[in-house]
């Protein structure tokens, strides 16, 4: 973000970053925000303080959606506001905010407005077979913000569609053109990130890699029990009164279509989250998208929102008066789930002597959700529902407020930018153009791009297969399988992870890497310690090569070298001036979309090493340019914007 942000401030639309991992198409990379201008808002105000009112202002979107679909769906104001309350403090969505995965918490906002969207065209009722602009609006803006819940968005859009439509056959194909539709409007990201996909370790996952983080079955107590602090992917509380609600929609309202459908939502969810596809593993790995699919986890957003919509149904039975016959049955129901709630704590507590406060808060919250639905059912407030609704409201309240409050972790900015910043102020005061390694993330990455500094390790989802191979040479470090760090991190503690391996000094020069930071002793010739700050020391790379180089053609990398001019470097060009004839080298990352010139006239690009750029010079003195122009993005943008005209044209023709 502050890369994006300094970019734009230059008038420029990067398409390269240099921040991390020697460099990586920037356009292509989905977490990037840079084709989702809602998060552009951020930007506007000091960091992180803009991350938190974009963040807000999509919580505060999201639940608002919930309420306009809920009305949508017939409900009265109580019960829909108490679905977009429920909604807004999602516990599963607030833990995935609290662990910084933003671009899931903007994408998921606009997924009620997208079930909404297939409903209704501006207020009118559509026909089936007829185009609705609106839905492939949303589902735009939903891959632009995150392609992973852009999937999961898409099948229940498909899902929902198709199970409230009266003529199948016609409703799928508006779905078809719709999803056409908005193919067009994302092309700016999906033509860069597929090819970025193909040639990164993401097209290469494992059965394991795929099913990692699967909801471990005795996590289901999670839906009774809400986990403090806890890992997020494996978040389920939906909260008690939700809970409690959604049961009674299950028993009274499954006659009816839309709670059928929330009840198979809800439960695919629970399903898939907990690994139930894992025996079609083989046949997963071969589909097109899959890659995106790494944490079936994620599925629990769909079971959450389904109770939510089921608990909001529920409410308005109860608020008109519509429990009928099943009076009975809501209260043996309600006494059955505290009664549960409650023995259960104490099983736990008598076999571990231990009273954990996630089993006394989940039974006491169940216990007082129960309790106050039964007071309701009775009629105790048939005179003054409005005291029963609001102590429903006050309930939800304090449950997910104080479950909220758990998953996320408030810190000063001051003390998330001092990460690291005594060792970047220093590296930062050295001269010249050069890249850092630490195998122990002592530089955090924003850190480094506060200070400008450039990083051969990183963490991103999206990594070369080209270059990981190589840092898994140059860095000693093993790789075992798809890992979003490089290095690879095994173990609770990422500053000791790498301890014992060592790092190729000869290899790193090559990536133009003079300084190895580290938390740990790194003995090997050719590094030498130049500075400490507590545990962090500064290791100097004493074969480190210039980012730019001539050698003999038939030399090995790196032998014979004269140095390069650099006469300007931008991330997306790169102007330099050498000597030939020789072989001009470049430490940066191929990819495609670098093109040469040289002297004016555009000539050959080379992979050189299996990573690196290079161009052959003849005889004489050269000026070559390095440009970085990917036909990926000139054509989704063209693309992109055949998409949006005929997107908005349908909005106002409509």
């Amino acid at each position: 973000t502050y890369f994006l942000r300094e970019a734009l401030a230059r008038g420029e639309i990067p398409l390269w970053s240099p921040a991390i991992l020697s460099g990586y198409p920037f356009a292509a990379n989905p977490l990037s925000g840079l084709w989702y201008p809602p998060g552009w808002l951020a930007l506007l105000f000091p960091l992180p303080l803009g991350f938190n009112l974009v963040t807000a202002l999509h919580i505060f979107w999201g639940g608002y959606g919930m309420y306009r679909f809920l009305r949508e769906n017939d409900l009265g104001h109580e019960a829909a506001a108490f679905g977009a309350l429920a909604m807004a403090m999602m516990p599963k969505w607030i833990g995935h905010y609290g662990a910084g995965h933003l671009s899931l918490v903007y994408a998921f906002s606009w997924t009620p407005w997208l079930l909404r969207a297939t409903r209704t065209r501006a207020g009118r009722h559509l026909k089936g077979g007829e185009i609705n602009p609106y839905p492939s609006l949303i589902m735009a803006m939903i891959f632009l913000a995150d392609v992973r819940w852009a999937i999961y968005a898409g099948v229940l859009w498909w899902a929902y569609s198709i199970a409230h439509s009266h003529d199948k056959f016609r409703t799928l194909v508006s779905l078809l053109l719709q999803s056409a539709l908005t193919a067009l409007c994302v092309m700016p990201l999906a033509l860069p990130l597929l090819e970025y996909t193909r040639l990164s370790t993401r097209s290469a996952l494992m059965p394991k890699d795929i099913f990692i983080f699967s909801l471990p079955l005795i996590r289901l107590l999670g839906l009774i029990y809400p986990s403090f602090s806890g890992f997020p992917e494996w978040v389920v509380y939906p909260g008690a009164l939700t809970l409690g609600l959604s049961l009674y929609c299950s028993l009274t309202r499954l006659g009816k279509k839309g709670s059928i459908f929330w009840f198979g939502a809800g439960v695919f969810g629970l399903a898939v989250a907990a690994g139930a596809l894992r025996p079609l593993s083989p046949l997963l790995t071969r589909l097109p998208g899959i890659a995106w699919l790494r944490v079936p986890s994620r599925t629990l957003f769909l079971t959450d929102l389904a109770l939510v919509v089921m608990s909001a149904f529920a409410l308005e039975d109860l608020l008109k008066g519509n429990e009928g016959a099943y009076k009975p049955l809501a209260r043996r129901v309600w006494v059955a789930l505290g009664s549960f709630s409650v023995f259960l704590m104490i099983g736990v507590w008598m076999l571990t002597k231990n009273l954990r406060p996630e089993f006394v808060w989940g039974a006491v919250a169940i216990l007082l959700a129960a309790t106050w639905l039964i007071l309701g059912l009775r009629g105790l407030f048939a005179h003054r529902p409005s005291i029963w609704y609001w102590g429903l409201v006050g309930l939800c309240l304090v449950d997910l407020g104080f479950l909220d409050r758990t998953l996320i972790s408030f810190r000063p900015a001051e003390v998330i930018f001092n990460q690291g910043e005594a060792a970047a102020q220093w590296l930062a005061q050295q001269s010249g153009l050069f890249r850092i390694y630490s195998p122990s993330y002592s530089i955090p990455q924003h850190t480094a791009m506060r200070w400008g500094l450039q990083l051969a390790d990183g963490v991103d989802p999206l990594q070369l297969k080209s270059y990981v191979s190589f840092m898994q040479t140059a860095s000693g470090v093993p790789s075992t399988g798809y890992s979003v760090t490089l290095p690879p991190l095994e173990g609770d503690d990422p500053t000791q992870a790498n301890a014992s391996y060592t790092p190729d000094p000869g290899l790193l020069r090559l990536l133009n890497v003079r300084y190895v930071v580290s938390e740990f002793d790194i003995n090997v010739d050719g590094l030498v310690l130049r500075q400490r700050f507590g545990r962090t020391r500064i290791y100097e790379n004493e074969v480190f090569l210039l980012r730019a180089w001539v050698q003999p053609a038939d030399k090995p990398l790196g032998s014979g070298v004269t140095a390069a001019r650099i006469v300007s470097w931008t991330p997306g060009r790169i102007v330099l001036q050498a000597d030939g004839p020789g072989l001009l080298m470049l430490s940066e990352v191929m990819y495609p979309g670098w093109q040469v010139w040289m002297d004016g006239h555009k000539t050959q690009i080379e992979t050189v090493g299996g990573l690196f750029r290079g161009v052959t010079l003849t005889a004489g003195y050269h000026q070559v340019v390095f440009a970085f122009c990917p036909l990926s993005v000139y054509w989704g943008l063209g693309l992109g914007v055949i998409g949006w005209s005929v997107t908005l044209w349908l909005i106002y023709k409509g």
